[in-house]
């Protein structure tokens, strides 16, 4: 999870949450949500945005209101039953 610009990201693994010593730069999270929009060709807009590609999710909100922040979850496929 990216809260914002030079905060500090949060890394939730197995219900345990951890503060990284790492930050991103607001042209950083803006790079990493625009990847991710052009993988899918979702447009951005102010707002919400959520877009898979594989089995990683973004869910992002971008407002130069409240700051830009996003968290991305990586998801494991459900087994399909025959």
């Amino acid at each position: 999870e990216c809260p914002g610009p030079d905060k500090n990201l949060i890394v939730r693994k197995f219900g345990v949450i951890q503060t990284s010593p790492l930050t991103l730069t607001q042209d950083e999270i803006n790079s990493i949500i625009n990847e991710f929009s052009e993988k899918t060709r979702i447009p951005l807009i102010e707002g919400i945005f959520k877009a898979a590609v594989g089995s990683i999710i973004i869910t992002a909100v971008i407002s130069e209101f409240v700051g830009t922040r996003f968290i991305i979850e990586k998801v494991n496929p459900v087994p399909m039953r025959y």
